[in-house]
């Protein structure tokens, strides 16, 4: 995954960033909002959220135990998608895995419109 990716997104990974490592991340949704994430591997997370909502667009399960536990966030990127809205994802800093949950705090206070219960009335 690169920022030249082929994606139905644009990847923003600004120069420093390793996205083998842990980090916080944020999804634009043009118009809509922002969605703040953390990750203990950026580059497997966001190819995670990628297969999600290719599923979701062939009507594959989310899994077989669970085949509708599509998160909010998922299904509001897939609408997104097939509404043609321009979607980003800017992978925000790394961070050590013990400071990503108070890092992921610190964005979504700052920047997040769409976690937690408003993604959930959005989908």
């Amino acid at each position: 995954m690169s920022a030249d990716n082929k994606f139905w997104f644009q990847l923003v990974v600004p120069e420093g960033i390793d996205l083998s490592k842990p980090g916080i991340y944020q999804w634009t949704l043009a118009g809509v909002g922002t969605y703040i994430g953390q990750s203990r591997n950026l580059r497997s997370r966001l190819r995670e959220y990628d297969n999600n909502v290719r599923k979701q667009t062939l009507g594959l399960p989310y899994r077989k135990s669970r085949p509708d536990a599509f998160r909010a966030v998922h299904r509001q990127l897939h609408a997104a998608k097939l509404a043609g809205i321009e979607v980003t994802v800017t992978v925000l800093e790394n961070c050590a895995l013990e400071d990503l949950n108070a890092r992921e705090r610190y964005w979504i206070a700052s920047r997040a419109t769409l976690n937690g219960r408003l993604l959930n009335t959005m989908v």
